[in-house]
């Protein structure tokens, strides 16, 4: 009997031991539920929503040649704005071209007149684009 009392205190230990480890399993990451088709072409950041808007986006693009976009903006205030925007071109898996995607470009935009930006992808292998506008203060 003296033997299994070793043997019963040692498996009782290590249930013990068991019970306290109570480290919930890792969480997985969340799945964007939003498909990468529904993001916009265009997006303003902050509070430029309400005070900038754009025409039909041209883009002209060809085999042989880089991807060219043209997007007309206009200020819908009596402001000026100072905002500054970054093109983004990707590939047909849709992967994003880096390292050859532009920085962010600064531009001052006068009240009530159309302005255009424009840009062209670096190489051949784009055939997406997407605009992003925001603040520069």
């Amino acid at each position: 009997m003296a033997a299994t009392r070793p043997t019963i205190g040692l498996i009782l230990m290590t249930l013990l031991l068991g019970a306290c480890n109570n480290t919930p399993p890792p969480r997985p990451a969340r799945i964007d539920p939003v498909l990468l088709e529904s993001y916009p072409r265009i997006y303003f950041q902050g509070e430029l929503y309400d005070r900038l808007a754009y025409a039909a986006p041209i883009v002209v693009s060809s085999i042989d040649k880089p991807m060219k976009v043209t997007v007309p903006l206009r200020v819908t205030t009596k402001d000026q704005l100072n905002v500054q925007y970054r093109f983004e071109f990707y590939d047909a898996d849709g992967v994003p071209l880096q390292p050859k995607q532009e920085g962010w470009r600064f531009i001052h935009l006068p009240q009530m007149a159309r302005h255009y930006i424009q840009t062209s992808a670096m190489d051949t292998t784009a055939v997406d684009w997407r605009l992003v506008i925001r603040p520069a203060y």
